[in-house]
């Protein structure tokens, strides 16, 4: 939470790139690939995020009242399922530099696992959760990780820049 997933998902938006999800994506996984399902087309953005990415709030709905957040309904060009091959996780730090890191091993596996959301409905059926796992190995296997940290304040276009370069490589 806070470290800027939406804020950076936006502006990759602003530049091209295909809008998925914001907060859950479903994903399917096989033995062949992982397949991450759309979800609902809008991303929940503070007010601040939608200055600085220079959107207008006068048209969007605020998630509560007294909250300064608004749903952004991005376009979405295709709404079928998309192969999964890499994902990045964001972390930020007290430093002011960048740095990224290609996770392997059980070290890819812990951070998926950290990633996924109610984990704790899994307790108390060990069947689900012997599958879950088994998938959970699939999927580490299947797909690159990368763990991105930024500084704690740091400017939505150089963040998606960074990404953009691992992309790259």
């Amino acid at each position: 939470s806070g470290v800027g997933k939406s804020s950076v998902a936006t502006a990759f938006c602003q530049h091209g790139a295909e809008y998925l999800n914001d907060d859950i994506s479903p994903v399917k996984i096989s033995p062949s690939k992982t397949l991450v399902l759309p979800c609902k087309a809008r991303i929940k953005l503070w007010n601040d995020t939608l200055e600085k990415l220079n959107i207008q709030n006068k048209e969007l709905k605020k998630i509560r009242p007294k909250m300064d957040k608004y749903y952004l309904k991005l376009e979405r060009k295709c709404d079928s399922e998309i192969v999964l091959n890499q994902f990045f996780i964001l972390h930020t730090h007290n430093k002011s530099s960048y740095s990224a890191s290609t996770l392997r091993g059980s070290q890819k596996f812990k951070a998926i696992l950290n990633q996924i959301y109610r984990k704790l409905y899994l307790k108390g059926m060990p069947e689900t959760e012997k599958k879950y796992f088994k998938q959970l190995s699939l999927l580490a296997k299947q797909v690159k990780v990368t763990t991105i940290h930024r500084a704690q304040i740091s400017n939505i276009y150089e963040t998606m820049s960074f990404i953009q370069c691992q992309i790259d490589k």
